[in-house]
C-alpha cells in the first residue's frame, strides 16, 4: 500500500503545528491514519486532541512541508472536516 506524498505531508504539517503549540497537558495527541481504499489515494485522519476542559481551541494548518518549501495549500485537499467533543457532540 502506498499513500500519496501529499497525504503524508498534510498529516505531518498538521502534526507540526500541533506539536509546536505551547502545551502543558499530560494527555498525548493521538493521530490515526486509515487508508480504506488505496486506489482512491485518500486517507482518513483522526486527531484526538486534549483540551483540558477549554471551551474552545484553535488549530492551524501549515501551508508548507518541512524540506519542501513552497506553498501547497493543503486545505484544498480536505473533503470533510468535523469536530466532536468527548460526548460525541
Amino acid at each position: 500500500m502506498r499513500i500519496a506524498p501529499a497525504v503524508l505531508r498534510l498529516a505531518f504539517s498538521v502534526g507540526v503545528v500541533v506539536a509546536l503549540a505551547p502545551a502543558q497537558q499530560s494527555t498525548p495527541v493521538v493521530y490515526t491514519v486509515r487508508v480504506p481504499e488505496p486506489a482512491k489515494r485518500a486517507a482518513l485522519v483522526t486527531l484526538e486532541l486534549p483540551t483540558d476542559g477549554a471551551a474552545s481551541i484553535e488549530l492551524w494548518m501549515g501551508v508548507w512541508s518541512p524540506g519542501f518549501y513552497h506553498v501547497e495549500d493543503h486545505w484544498r485537499r480536505i473533503e470533510v472536516l468535523a469536530a466532536r467533543g468527548r460526548g460525541g457532540a
